[in-house]
């Protein structure tokens, strides 16, 4: 074993990516080397309010074959996905059985710039939902706050949730 740090050496057997060029090592290194972009009009959901409508989005995305059990794809964030489909398919491409090496001396590496943020989301709407009350599914949202002897009613732009357009009661109206 290596005792000094520059001496060891690290070696890639097996390759996987997860990309908006390409769902597999071939694909997307062809597609590179033709110059395509992965850059379109975004498609999973309605930019038609942001400034920016276009993104390297991942398409046609199947990330079932890398999932032993349809419950744990469900658990995971579409980013999660990415990893581990992209994991999966370095494994195979290495050819390494993991019964017959030592599993201290094997290690992933996984690149991702940002991830996690679909959950967040969810999350998010799932507590405005059900601890705040807001109602999500259109028109003017409306949220009962509780805070000490106050329970006032506060309306949200639709157009813009993190604007309070007026709050209702005890005389106090502003706009924020």
């Amino acid at each position: 074993m290596a005792t000094n740090l520059t001496e060891r050496r690290v070696v890639v057997t097996g390759l996987g990516v997860v990309t908006p060029l390409g769902h597999q090592v071939d694909a997307f290194w062809n597609n590179l080397l033709a110059g395509q972009c992965g850059i379109a009009r975004i498609a999973r959901f309605d930019s038609s309010k942001f400034d920016c409508q276009i993104a390297a989005e991942v398409k046609n995305f199947d990330p079932a074959p890398a999932f032993p059990a349809p419950k744990e794809l469900r658990r995971t964030d579409r980013f999660s996905h990415f990893g581990i489909h992209a994991g999966s398919q370095a494994l195979r491409d290495s050819g390494l059985d993991l019964n017959s090496i030592n599993r201290d001396e094997v290690g992933v590496f996984i690149g991702s710039g940002i991830g996690g943020l679909q959950t967040v989301s969810e999350q998010c709407q799932v507590l405005l939902e059900r601890v705040w009350g807001w109602e999500f599914g259109g028109g003017t949202r409306t949220v009962d706050v509780h805070i000490h002897w106050l329970r006032e009613k506060i309306e949200i732009d639709p157009s813009n949730p993190t604007r309070i357009v007026t709050v209702h009661g005890s005389g106090y109206r502003f706009e924020g």
